[in-house]
């Protein structure tokens, strides 16, 4: 099901259900709770309330006050807080999943209900640690992408 709708209201309640929504809305008051897939939209407004449950969100935001709770493959729920590699060495649990590229090991790890990688090179420097101890994102069986945190950065 896809959603496209351009909106001009003074206020606008709205419960969304849908794979892909596409909207421009201009208004003074959004209130939404949104479940889909993708979501695109301007939003030109005084006040945004949103509950949004997707896979992905891109925005820009242009605003006096932020107020986030965001629970996301990449965002840890809870207020905002530093994220170092320490904090993920220490909080993962290892699901036993181990893959073997070409620079090193690719070990999958979850931080509550997100799936990581933690990349560990097969070369050490002269300390005896990996050249590069990261975690990442997204693999898809070969290409690591989207750093999260690596050691000693």
């Amino acid at each position: 099901m896809a959603i496209k709708a351009k909106i001009a209201t003074r206020v606008l309640d709205a419960e969304v259900s849908g794979n892909n929504i596409d909207a421009a809305v201009s208004k003074r008051s959004i209130k939404a709770n949104v479940t889909t897939n993708k979501i695109e939209a301007n939003v030109a407004t005084r006040n945004v309330e949103a509950n949004v449950t997707t896979n992905k969100v891109v925005a820009k935001v242009v605003t006096n006050e932020i107020v986030i709770s965001a629970v996301g493959r990449q965002g840890i729920p809870g207020p905002p807080a530093v994220r170092d590699w320490g904090y993920y060495a220490n909080n993962v649990e290892y699901t036993g999943t181990e893959t073997i590229i070409a620079a090193g090991t690719v070990l999958e790890c979850t931080l509550g209900t997100n799936t990581l990688y933690r990349f560990i090179d097969g070369t050490n420097n002269a300390n005896g640690y990996p050249i590069e101890d990261s975690f990442y994102d997204d693999f898809d069986g070969v290409n690591l992408t989207n750093l999260i945190a690596t050691r000693g950065v």
